[in-house]
């Protein structure tokens, strides 16, 4: 009897379980070798409610130490009555306070347009414009023009407050006026509420211009001179702070600047002269600065 040769690959025997199909009446479906595990539907319902409840659980643990500290008494609460209290008197504070500001603008208002008469009325009684006028030369500025008008260099700023201009854009030939001091006083309503004060600021200027104008060593009637116009200074400085009937601000620059004059006066009387400036030149700087801090002052309406 012949029987057939068996091959390996063909053995039953040498077949292994990992190379046998499956039998065919198990009727599997073939899956990949690296499935994910299927989660029964119950059990997925059932997730999110226990998580859930978890959340509120640790959330309602964390909240009571909070709770506690944060805790009132019943009694210290306020009732609804008294928060209705608190809202209208809340409402009532906040009108007020409206109706307060209101009149104060209106007062402003008020102010405001009698200093502007009183301004104008200022500046009719002071008379016609006293001005003399100047051209801008070749190189020339606003001091120039100022030692021009007053014979010295250190009021260029009573010309730019008057004409408006700005001393870096001048051009050739621009006019510029000069106006009278007094005349500028006057007509800004500066010399009519304070006049000592005015005219103390004026004598000091002229004073000391005669002064420096000797060009020889100060004698002890000229030093006795200057610490009188100190005096002056300081005198038209009380002035100026002194409470004003239709004066509602303070003259705060305007003082600074006196303090700087009266203080360059006494370094003169007393020869402490400090620095390489004239302090002569510096007492007409600070002069000119105080005429134009007074009269932007009073053309606000002294505010």
């Amino acid at each position: 009897m012949h029987l057939p040769k068996h091959t390996k690959n063909s053995h039953p025997k040498l077949l292994t379980s990992s190379h046998r199909p499956p039998p065919a009446s198990l009727n599997l479906p073939i899956r990949n070798k690296f499935r994910v595990a299927q989660i029964p539907e119950r059990a997925k319902n059932q997730i999110p409610i226990k998580f859930m409840k978890s959340f509120f659980y640790l959330t309602a643990l964390a909240l009571i130490p909070i709770a506690i500290a944060s805790a009132q008494s019943v009694d210290d609460l306020p009732t609804i009555g008294e928060k209705s209290q608190d809202s209208m008197d809340k409402i009532m504070e906040r009108r007020d306070t409206k109706e307060a500001e209101k009149k104060a603008e209106e007062k402003a208002k008020v102010e405001t347009a009698k200093a502007l008469d009183t301004t104008a009325e200022a500046r009719k009684a002071a008379g016609p414009e006293k001005v003399t006028l100047h051209h801008i030369k070749p190189g020339g500025s606003l001091s120039a023009i100022s030692e021009e008008a007053y014979g010295r260099t250190r009021y260029w700023r009573i010309l730019k407050l008057y004409n408006k201009v700005d001393p870096s854009k001048l051009q050739v030939g621009q006019e510029i006026k000069a106006p009278d001091i007094k005349w500028l006083l006057a007509s800004s309503g500066l010399q009519e509420r304070y006049p000592k004060a005015v005219a103390n600021i004026l004598s000091t200027k002229q004073i000391i211009t005669e002064i420096q104008e000797k060009k020889t060593t100060l004698t002890e009637e000229d030093l006795t001179k200057v610490k009188e116009l100190a005096g002056l200074i300081s005198e038209a400085q009380t002035l100026l702070m002194k409470k004003t009937p239709g004066v509602t601000g303070r003259p705060n620059a305007t003082f600074n600047q006196l303090q700087t004059v009266r203080a360059h006066l006494l370094h003169i009387a007393n020869k402490t002269k400090k620095g390489r400036t004239d302090p002569h030149s510096l007492v007409h700087e600070h002069i000119s600065n105080s005429i134009v801090y007074g009269v932007l002052w009073a053309q606000s309406g002294f505010k």
